[in-house]
């Protein structure tokens, strides 16, 4: 927000405060504040396309939010105009990986997954993108479950609480791992009542 504040007309700053008030409406539990993310990542995108209207950036955060509103038509539409603008960008080829992934095609999906990942070098599981997650799930459904264990002790020794967490403990119920369900629902417990005491010392 400060950089916004500075540079309100930049269409990047725009377009990565999109992506992250739409991530908040994703994540966030409170419905007052997840509704209130969307509008302002939803003004954010749109104002960004138009200043800068090959912005595969705003592009992409548009289509997913269609995709979390529950319209798939919508962000199939939205995806392919992406492509057809933006065909470089990582966050539309990341965006379309995980929709063929969720589409039942998970060996095109993680083509385009690997090839987006080499499009932004030094992603990883510490690094909590999304990326790293629809990876983790399109190996497993691929039988291969590698990823999913170094990323599981890549989140024990990682201090914050990313998005990579809910596709770990999506893949352990299609698992049925209880051990691996149990270590993530220790490292949930403990962060939480670290950001408790946080706050409270904030408060003081």
């Amino acid at each position: 927000e400060q950089a916004l504040a500075i540079a309100p007309n930049d269409p990047t700053i725009l377009a990565a405060y999109a992506q992250a008030e739409l991530r908040r409406f994703t994540f966030d539990p409170e419905a007052s504040g997840s509704l209130a993310a969307e509008r302002k990542g939803r003004e954010a995108a749109e104002k960004a396309l138009t200043l800068a209207p090959h912005l595969g950036e705003a592009r992409a955060a548009l289509a997913s939010l269609q995709w979390v509103l529950g319209d798939p038509i919508a962000c199939a539409r939205a995806l392919r105009e992406a492509i057809r603008v933006a065909p470089s960008s990582t966050d539309v080829n990341e965006l379309y990986g995980r929709l063929l992934l969720e589409a039942g095609e998970p060996q095109r999906g993680l083509t385009i997954l690997t090839a987006a990942a080499a499009l932004e070098p030094g992603m990883g599981f510490l690094a909590g993108d999304l990326i790293a997650g629809d990876l983790v799930r399109g190996k497993a459904l691929m039988g291969d479950w590698s990823m999913f264990e170094a990323a599981l002790e890549a989140a024990v020794n990682d201090a914050r609480t990313t998005t990579l967490h809910v596709t770990l403990a999506r893949l352990c119920m299609w698992r049925r791992d209880a051990a691996a369900a149990a270590v993530l629902r220790k490292l949930a417990e403990t962060r939480s009542e670290e950001r408790r005491v946080g706050k409270e010392c904030r408060s003081r």
